[in-house]
């Protein structure tokens, strides 16, 4: 089966399985969802829902060296909009990447618009799983945007070992375009997390992204504190292991959520 048609399935399947959630969604409470403590998907994806009747905003900025040259990416938000018990809707604004150097290219410019849902699956075998099907539109600039209507499908799982550590990671399929033409990638992260007391964690992972005739791999660390239970702050640094790959890029965020803004 083709990439394209596999999405197609996919997000199919996800649409009967939102119907059915939502239809069940007032008696049945999320039994993954973390209400009392915020819980992003910066920088990683994470199987957890926001609460239903929450907004949650995740913003950042990154700095990245590589054999283009060194850009700044901002602001990398993500609106996450709790409209379940298990289920949210997410907007990824475009981001702003700024080159420097005059001469660069492609110069600095907006990248594409992301629309995407999350779907909480519960906890099979210890795992807690989710699946987030998104979309992403032509929005951006010349050398930032695809072009085209690219969907994307990603599986998020996390498993809890010995307090305080825990296991986690992403497989994705984005069936991008490339000069007019669609381009499959592969996603596979895994990550070793561990809690620094009540506000804090760290981490570490493999991140890997392979598409025709090519491998992006590396390796980031990072982690994460809690300023409140509905705010964090992440920071992270990552480091090439591929030709693909970027050779260098750190990061920090500020995240925080509003509850209880609809019943």
């Amino acid at each position: 089966m083709s990439v394209p048609r596999l999405l197609s399935t996919a997000i199919a399947f996800f649409a009967a399985l939102l119907i059915a959630t939502a239809a069940h969604s007032q008696e049945k409470p999320n039994a993954i969802e973390k209400p009392n403590a915020i819980e992003t998907d910066r920088p990683d994806v994470t199987p957890y829902t926001v609460p239903r009747g929450s907004l949650q905003l995740e913003n950042g900025m990154a700095w990245t060296v590589d054999k283009s040259g060194r850009e700044l990416d901002l602001t990398e938000s993500l609106l996450r909009v709790g409209v379940g018990n298990t289920t949210e809707f997410r907007i990824g604004a475009p981001d702003y990447f700024y080159r420097l150097g005059k001469t660069m290219t492609p110069p600095s410019g907006f990248g594409d618009l992301l629309i995407g849902v999350k779907q909480g699956l519960g906890q099979v075998a210890g795992f807690d799983l989710a699946v987030v099907p998104a979309v992403t539109f032509p929005a951006g600039a010349t050398g930032w945007s695809s072009g085209g209507i690219d969907p994307q499908i990603e599986f998020p799982w996390q498993r809890e070992l010995s307090r305080p550590w825990s296991i986690s990671g992403t497989l994705g399929v984005f069936d991008l375009t490339e000069n007019g033409r669609r381009k499959p990638v592969g996603e596979c992260q895994i990550e070793l997390e561990r809690e620094i007391g009540e506000r804090d964690d760290a981490f570490v992972e493999f991140q890997g992204f392979d598409g025709v005739g090519s491998a992006n791999h590396s390796l980031q660390i990072g982690g994460g504190h809690k300023l409140k239970p509905n705010q964090r702050v992440d920071y992270f640094v990552v480091v090439g292991l591929s030709r693909a790959a970027t050779n260098f890029a750190a990061g920090i965020g500020f995240s925080f959520r509003l509850d209880r803004l609809w019943r």
